[in-house]
């Protein structure tokens, strides 16, 4: 009966150690889960302090901010103040005047650099730059442009040239110093640079006579005709009438390529006033213009001195 007794304990202490087996294994495994959520935890502790840190920084700035904001706030309220006491006091009677200040804070004066009193005035270049061109056109009405015991002569072309040139030049010369006594003592022009006036004149009755002279050698008869052409087309394009700015555009395309230009804008300088550089610069680009007529002069006359049997013998009509 006691053996009964001891074999039942141990089989009862055998099922035991088995379920106490079976117990221990999902205990060791919620250990192991225990211990994976101990290290997240702990991770994210981590995590966690490092947020307070940046937060307790921003915090710190952000007091910071504030100490500056409170300073900033104190001098603008300063300020304002300080104005506050500048501003003066309006009376009743000086009402009208401070809304006309108010109204008007910036006052604009206009003044005239270069005043021409007249109208005329600025229309003289215009006049005398057409009044220079059609001297060139006459001229050669009356003189031929080139002799032809000169076209003959055992001389180069070049001394051809200038020596069919400059009866002309003194001629025209005359003619521009007629022309501004005219203006001058007749009219009233009166420019401010009298040497200026005169000078541009010159030039600008050396250039068109060189270009009128070289037509007329170059297309002979039709040479007339081609030079009323030029003129009209730089009566409409060389600004002397309106500013350049309200011409067409074909007109203003040409505007900076027609030799008057570079006489009436010079010419309102020493004239009215303006820019001597600008003057200076025009007068220069002028003196190209009669530089390029002379050359093309030249061979103007070099070839006409070449001789053709037609030319020595021409057909007679019986």
């Amino acid at each position: 009966s006691g053996l009964r007794a001891l074999d039942r304990g141990a089989a009862a202490v055998a099922t035991g150690a088995r379920r106490l087996d079976e117990g221990v294994t999902p205990l060791l495994a919620g250990a192991r889960q225990l211990q994976a959520g101990s290290g997240e935890l702990l991770s994210g502790a981590r995590r966690l302090d490092d947020g307070n840190a940046r937060l307790l920084a921003g915090a710190r700035q952000l007091d910071d901010g504030n100490a500056q904001l409170r300073t900033g706030a104190a001098k603008l309220a300063s300020g304002l103040a300080s104005a506050r006491d500048q501003i003066p006091v309006i009376q009743n009677d000086d009402m009208h005047h401070a809304a006309q200040n108010f109204a008007n804070p910036v006052e604009v004066r206009s003044s005239n650099a270069h005043p021409a009193h007249q109208y005329g005035r600025g229309l003289a270049p215009f006049f005398i730059a057409i009044g220079l061109w059609v001297f060139g056109i006459v001229a050669f009405l009356l003189l031929r442009p080139v002799p032809g015991r000169l076209l003959a002569a055992r001389l180069g072309s070049g001394t051809v040239a200038f020596a069919a040139f400059l009866p002309v030049l003194a001629v025209g010369l005359v003619a521009a110093l007629v022309l501004f006594l005219v203006l001058d003592v007749g009219l009233g022009l009166d420019p401010l640079s009298t040497a200026g006036t005169l000078g541009l004149m010159a030039l600008g009755v050396a250039a068109f006579a060189a270009i009128v002279q070289f037509l007329r050698i170059a297309f002979g008869a039709v040479a007339d005709a081609l030079a009323l052409v030029l003129l009209i087309t730089q009566l409409v394009s060389c600004g002397g009438l309106y500013p350049v700015e309200t011409l067409p555009q074909p007109f203003r395309a040409i505007h900076a390529v027609i030799p008057m230009t570079y006489l009436v804008e010079p010419l309102r300088t020493t004239i009215s006033g303006g820019l001597a550089s600008r003057a200076l610069r025009d007068a220069g680009v002028l003196g190209l213009y009669l530089a390029a007529a002379l050359a093309l002069l030249v061979g103007a006359v070099a070839l006409r001195r070449r001789w053709t049997p037609s030319r020595l013998k021409p057909d007679l009509d019986l």
